[in-house]
């Protein structure tokens, strides 16, 4: 069976806050080690000292005209001069915090289900897949319930039988090729569904717990490169696959309140590290703005 790596499992126990806090200040400094070693701090350091000087010649020779326009000048070259320095670091930091902002979304973008609750797992098939489907079958572990898929016009499937979809359920929707079952979990843990379809047979992970902050993943990505980078916890399928994208939902948004201000994660993961940053800045060393 699949085994999927928690990079962050040591935190499973911990508030969400503090893991998040922990994550912000390890970001934070090592953002400014990259920054200094990958920067030319020499060259950053001759534009501190042009834009120092330029400041003094404005402040001195305010009353006239010339110096302050030049002054101004040399200040506008100067934070040109400073952003061109940033580029390089720039590049060198984004590709990792592109990767660890995909390992922390699990975490904190979605929340878990809770014992109880009833999910839909749908099913998204490749396209041109043959209307007759072999072998179709969800198989769920011990706290997991298949229930019956109602449809619109209230029939009833069999308990085990997907409903299957061919076009367009709604106006605005695109056409899909998809099968939807219905389960109920009933007790908490990280479950494992198995979906078969014409052979090929896929597992996804459906995470129920208390813990808001439990690693959970509402989608198993498909061929799409956008898929498999914003949704990188499970294996994505293959573009020849039979079974592309599967998506439980309903998809819970996380939330994330720290000092009593509730905003998205990633705001308060920036503003911590840059918090950080600027706190540990002088024990580092490092010129930058």
């Amino acid at each position: 069976e699949m085994c999927i790596r928690d990079r962050f499992a040591v935190m499973e126990s911990w508030p969400g806050w503090l893991s998040l806090v922990v994550l912000s200040a390890l970001t934070g400094i090592i953002a400014l080690l990259v920054y200094k070693y990958t920067s030319n701090q020499t060259a950053i350091g001759r534009v501190h000292d042009d834009i120092r000087v330029a400041l003094l010649a404005a402040k001195l020779f305010k009353d006239d005209l010339g110096v302050t326009l030049r002054s101004q000048g040399k200040l506008f070259g100067a934070a040109t001069r400073l952003f061109l320095y940033s580029l390089v670091p720039l590049a060198v930091m984004t590709p990792p915090m592109i990767l660890l902002l995909t390992q922390m979304a699990p975490r904190y973008e979605w929340q878990p289900f809770r014992p109880g609750d009833e999910v839909k797992v749908e099913v998204t098939l490749r396209d041109g897949t043959a209307k007759e489907l072999a072998g179709v079958e969800l198989d769920v572990p011990a706290g997991v319930e298949l229930l019956a898929n109602p449809d619109a016009t209230g029939e009833v499937e069999p308990v085990g039988k997907p409903r299957r979809y061919f076009a367009k359920r709604y106006k605005d929707f695109p056409e899909k090729n998809s099968l939807l079952w219905h389960v109920r979990v009933n007790e908490p843990g990280r479950h494992r569904l198995k979906i078969a379809v014409e052979g090929e047979k896929v597992i996804k992970e459906l995470t129920v717990s208390d813990n808001p902050h439990a690693r959970t993943s509402p989608i198993r990505a498909g061929a799409s490169f956008a898929e498999q980078l914003l949704y990188a916890v499970e294996p994505p399928a293959g573009k020849d696959d039979v079974i592309q994208t599967i998506t439980l939902e309903p998809i819970r948004p996380g939330k994330m309140s720290l000092f009593g201000l509730e905003l998205h994660w990633v705001i308060w993961w920036l503003i911590l590290s840059m918090a950080i940053a600027l706190l540990v800045k002088p024990l580092i060393k490092v010129q930058m703005w």
